[in-house]
């Protein structure tokens, strides 16, 4: 059931996201053509995650421009500022049902895609998520192929050759070699570590990070069986060709320093050369836009490596929660004055100020995500959900999959 929002807006200059605060219209929205960052984008990575194209393509989508007129998928993203395309790869999505995995990224549809990718001229960050299905701190699940394996050497090994097999099959088949690739997805807590969607359902040889909590905690962190698979992925990488960022990427949590986890990694000679985070501002995990900042800084800092967001995104309707968008409230506050961005259009309810669900606003939380990452030293920044076409929240195509002008904003 939709819920309807009640949308008050109060014309005062400053406004708070606080609960109790009242609600107001900040000033005039800045407009959703505005070009991010100020210094030489050449090396900047301008990032989409388009992993579920081709399956949409299938149930007949047809991609548009902002203009109306029809377009291949990636050369709109091209003509728009994106320079890296970023695909998941799933090693047996038909062990879940299609409605789960929506996407399908077996192999043969990430070749497809891929080859794609390189006929438009831009570059490719491939995604291992090491499972059927989706990976993310909560549900890591091995493989249905390497389910009756022994040992956690075995495992290892089958790692290993599972990651040099997609590789070879996409530098092949597609004539493309990915600039980045991230070895596990969202991997706070480890990886493989389920051996079904039952989160208790452990496999034996579970490459557990932490126990029990998803965002971090040092004196339950027992990293081994982690690091013994993370470095069978990596090397596998190294090997087949040394040109190619190992990238490790951790879901967000609102503390500046990971050394919990990429110290053991460092320790134990697991070779990689960027730390990928995901940052979304309407997540519970309060993790907001500063606290983003001071994790890129320190981990670049540190570690001398590169930090980039590898997923984010932000609503352009009110198909979002109001909680959502409340959470964006707080975690869009401009770290310069400790107030929501001026040019967010608010509104309110209940005592609780949010962000309205507009093409404009979507835009302007994409300006300043990119442009505070920038600022604060990350390599690059990526989209996930953009594909998403339709009413769906987080999307950047709409209902007759027409880009949002808000896709402006990875123009330099």
């Amino acid at each position: 059931m939709k819920k309807i929002l009640p949308s008050i807006i109060v014309a005062l200059f400053f406004l708070s996201c606080q609960s109790g605060a009242g609600a107001a219209a900040s000033s005039s929205p800045e407009s959703s053509g505005s070009k991010p960052g100020s210094s030489s984008g050449s090396q900047f990575v301008r990032g989409f995650d388009a992993s579920q194209v081709d399956f949409f393509e299938e149930a007949g989508v047809k991609w548009k421009d902002i203009d109306g007129k029809e377009k291949d998928f990636f050369e709109i993203l091209k003509s728009h500022g994106v320079n890296t395309v970023r695909l998941r790869i799933w090693d047996d999505p038909s062990q879940f049902n299609s409605s789960i995995n929506t996407g399908d990224n077996s192999l043969e549809r990430t070749v497809k895609m891929a080859r794609r990718v390189k006929n438009a001229g831009l570059s490719l960050l491939l995604d291992f998520h090491y499972s059927d299905t989706w990976a993310d701190p909560g549900r890591q699940i091995l493989p249905a192929a390497w389910k009756n394996l022994k040992t956690e050497d075995e495992v290892a090994k089958a790692l290993s050759e599972y990651t040099t097999q997609v590789l070879t099959a996409i530098k092949n088949q597609a004539g493309i070699v990915p600039s980045y690739v991230q070895v596990g997805n969202e991997i706070n807590s480890g990886l493989l570590l389920h051996l079904s969607s039952n989160p208790n359902d452990n496999n034996d040889f579970s490459a557990f990070a932490l126990a029990g909590n998803s965002y971090g905690d040092e004196e339950n962190f027992s990293p081994d069986r982690m690091v013994k698979y993370l470095k069978a992925g990596a090397m596998a990488v190294r090997s087949f060709d040394s040109s190619i960022k190992i990238l490790l990427h951790l879901a967000g949590n609102p503390w500046y320093d990971d050394s919990w986890f990429f110290d053991p990694v460092k320790n134990a000679e697991v070779p990689f050369d960027a730390i990928g985070y995901s940052f979304y501002p309407w997540e519970s995990s309060g993790m907001t836009i500063s606290d983003l900042k001071k994790k890129i800084a320190f981990q670049k800092e540190k570690y001398g490596l590169q930090v980039m967001v590898v997923e984010s995104s932000s609503h352009w309707n009110d198909e979002a929660d109001l909680e959502y968008q409340i959470r964006t409230c707080k975690s869009m506050t401009d770290p310069s004055t400790g107030k929501p961005y001026s040019d967010l259009e608010l509104s309110a309810s209940g005592g609780q100020t949010y962000v309205k669900g507009t093409v404009t606003n979507q835009a302007n939380v994409l300006r300043h995500m990119i442009d505070e990452s920038r600022a604060s030293g990350a390599s690059g920044f990526f989209v996930w959900g953009g594909d998403l076409y339709g009413n769906y929240k987080w999307g950047m195509f709409d209902s007759s999959a027409r880009a949002l002008e808000s896709l402006n904003e990875f123009l330099e």
